[in-house]
């Protein structure tokens, strides 16, 4: 089975610093997202780039983005908001 992945690249307190990670990423050319979402410590916004069909597509995107914009981010399974 096939898992989506996307590339989880911060988590922001300040909505402002993850809007200015993804239109920097989206300048760049790359499909980037924020979602929000609320924690024990309080609401915070993460940023995405994403999704790719296989996990090796978004490894190997991973690593373009960290040699590119020098950007780590984490390879994880795609969770979809539920409408």
């Amino acid at each position: 089975k096939n898992t989506v992945c996307v590339i989880q690249l911060g988590s922001f307190k300040n909505k402002s610093n993850a809007l200015r990670l993804v239109n920097q990423l989206r300048a760049s050319g790359y499909r980037a997202f924020i979602q929000q979402v609320n924690t024990t410590s309080g609401d915070s916004t993460r940023v995405f780039v994403g999704p790719e069909l296989k996990q090796t597509a978004a490894r190997a995107l991973a690593g373009e983005l960290e040699t590119s914009l020098h950007v780590h981010g984490i390879v994880i399974s795609y969770q979809p908001l539920a409408l």
